[in-house]
């Protein structure tokens, strides 16, 4: 699955797309809700924080984990640290739960987030 997304209809176009590809795999219901999480957090961030930005997304599954990938346009390099002072924090929650849910999360110098969720 690859999407272009610049606007919030597309992300939820491809949310849904993301959670077919994620059931028909064999992803279990948790896998899917993290996955679906995860992308909708990353790509709502370069949405709101991004001049004009626009995210492409894609998922591959490889075994019990979907690869998530969000390049965009311009790059946008979230902080190094996420963390969640508090549950009415708006500032870091995002990041905070994208890391909390992932197996791993990495950012490319130019801006690729690649984020592995166990979905089986």
């Amino acid at each position: 699955m690859i999407e272009e997304i610049e606007t919030f209809e597309q992300l939820h176009t491809a949310l849904r797309e993301l959670s077919s590809l994620l059931s028909e795999s064999g992803a279990c219901e948790e896998g899917v809700f993290k996955s679906k999480l995860i992308v909708s957090e990353l790509v709502s961030n370069v949405l709101q924080h991004t001049a004009g930005g626009s995210a492409c997304v894609s998922c591959a599954v490889r075994g019990e984990r979907a690869v998530l990938t969000v390049r965009c346009e311009p790059a946008f390099l979230p902080p190094q640290q996420a963390s969640c002072a508090d549950v009415y924090a708006e500032g870091g929650r995002g990041l905070f739960l994208v890391k909390s849910y992932s197996e791993t999360c990495s950012v490319s110098e130019d801006g690729v987030i690649r984020v592995e969720v166990i979905i089986k």
